[in-house]
């Protein structure tokens, strides 16, 4: 039996989202960081597989759902269930971060093409992709079917090659940033306006729009010197960017197949090693608690999935429809290996 995914609604209350994702490096590595801000601080860390077979279901609008087999075994952050992610890193490195747009104009559906939602699309890169290269090929095998989510997505691989993925004015816009002098970065205005921004300003902003967050960004990291220090001097930049909405703080160290992380309900900084987990389809599928009371290495600290977990999570946003519960409950709870 394929595992079968539903589309959610995306109906997000726009003043709380500012989020803030980029790359801060030095001469020696790099991370990869995200502020995820929102009303809601709930979400569980996702163990995803290698070798599953995965089917984005569209039940009403579809009947050409993207098909694909995950490739790679990543670490997701999900709040709307599995499969569902807002962001992660896969085991080779690739690292993708989704964040509201509100210039996102997707273009119009075209029936001969597959289709899955704006989560999904994150989802099938991490499964499928080890560069931004084979990301941009994949990406233009399918389309977005949005539900109300307009956003746009910040991906780095391994080497430090970045993009910017926007849907603007009804086209696909892909910002390839890889060289040094590009700025890593993006929040809540497309990257081109937010460029423009950044080399016009004549003072450091400290308010919290998203163009004043993108120069304080790109200023801050472009100060990086320390290698040592990277992942705690990103902090900073991040609690430098952040708000009362800012519900988790992120940080992803591909160089050393870590990603680390704190949230606004438990704001101690804890570590999670992908080199610990069993990517085999075979193995249990584990999570983990965004906001849980272990400290440091929290790699041990992941439980087995069940559908009832995901549900709980699912119900928590109040914004998705009692339609899209339903369908969370009624998928099938066991992977179809390859």
């Amino acid at each position: 039996m394929l595992k079968i995914f539903f589309t959610l609604t995306l109906s997000f209350a726009v003043p709380a989202l500012s989020c803030t994702a980029f790359l801060n490096s030095t001469l020696q590595r790099f991370v990869v960081a995200k502020n995820f801000d929102w009303d809601l601080g709930h979400g569980l860390l996702m163990v995803n597989k290698q070798n599953v077979q995965k089917v984005a279901l569209y039940a009403e609008t579809t009947d050409m759902p993207l098909m694909w087999t995950s490739k790679y075994g990543s670490i997701t952050f999900n709040q709307l269930g599995r499969e569902m992610p807002y962001g992660g890193m896969n085991e080779k490195g690739l690292t993708i971060e989704i964040l509201w747009l509100d210039e996102t104009q997707y273009p119009p559906q075209i029936p001969e093409i597959m289709e899955a939602n704006e989560s999904q699309w994150v989802q099938s890169m991490l499964d499928r992709a080890k560069t931004i290269d084979e990301m941009i090929s994949l990406s233009k095998e399918f389309q977005i079917n949005s539900r109300h989510g307009k956003v746009h997505y910040f991906a780095c691989d391994s080497t430090g090659d970045c993009a910017v993925f926007e849907y603007l004015k009804g086209k696909f816009v892909i910002s390839r940033l890889n060289n040094k002098s590009d700025v890593k970065a993006i929040t809540n205005n497309s990257y081109k306006e937010s460029i423009k921004a950044f080399k016009g300003s004549k003072k450091f902003p400290e308010d919290p729009s998203s163009l004043s967050r993108f120069i304080r960004a790109a200023t801050l990291i472009k100060r990086s010197k320390d290698s040592e220090a990277l992942v705690p001097a990103t902090f900073k930049i991040l609690d430098s960017v952040s708000n009362d909405q800012t519900k988790w703080s992120i940080v992803y160290d591909p160089s050393r197949n870590k990603i680390f992380f704190k949230t606004k309900a438990k704001p101690d900084v804890k570590e999670v090693s992908l080199n610990y987990f069993d990517w085999s389809c075979g193995a249990a599928v584990k999570v983990l608690d965004v906001n849980t009371p272990a400290k440091q290495d929290v790699s041990g600290a992941f439980e087995d999935y069940t559908d009832i977990l995901n549900t709980h999570i699912v119900e928590k946003n109040k914004f998705l429809p009692k339609e899209s519960w339903k369908a969370i409950e009624s998928a099938p709870g066991r992977d179809h290996c390859i």
